[in-house]
């Protein structure tokens, strides 16, 4: 679904006397949890397909493992790959949407791009070392997440 329409829904349904939201943080927080979930759940999806981790899990039953044992023991490493890619994807996601955080809250919870936004319109110096801070911002997590992916 577009942001913009996602966007407006939510103005729609929590701008009213039964739900006050609008311009919350809660809500700001919720709306881009929604709209980056599926962007997750592909990277997690093609590899569960691939895997076949009910196998491994009934092996790990067999061996008297709890489902929470299963699930933390042989579920999240073979998916730590997919879940980590996931996650920068989505956090990259979030850092860079602007639609949303700015129909959804405006100015009164400042998102990066809101802040980048009203840089550009005020002192350019300001502007430029916000977008040095996302420069370093995307280096730093795409080491992050080659390091992790490569630790066993």
């Amino acid at each position: 679904m577009p942001t913009i329409t996602l966007g407006f829904g939510y103005v729609i349904v929590f701008n009213s006397d039964t739900a006050p939201w609008l311009g919350t943080l809660p809500l700001l927080i919720a709306a881009h949890a929604v709209h980056t979930l599926p962007y997750l759940t592909q990277t997690l999806l093609a590899d569960l397909r691939h895997m076949g981790l009910d196998q491994l899990e009934r092996a790990a039953a067999t061996l008297g493992a709890t489902p929470l044992q299963q699930f933390m023991g042989v579920v999240v490493p073979n998916l730590r790959h997919s879940l980590i890619s996931g996650l920068v994807m989505v956090a990259a996601i979030s850092v860079g949407e602007f639609n949303l955080s700015n129909l959804l809250t405006s100015f009164q919870h400042r998102t990066y791009p809101v802040v980048l936004l009203q840089a550009f319109y005020g002192a350019t110096g300001f502007a430029c070392a916000a977008t040095v801070i996302l420069i370093v911002l995307a280096a730093v997590s795409a080491l992050v997440s080659t390091t992790a992916a490569r630790s066993p």
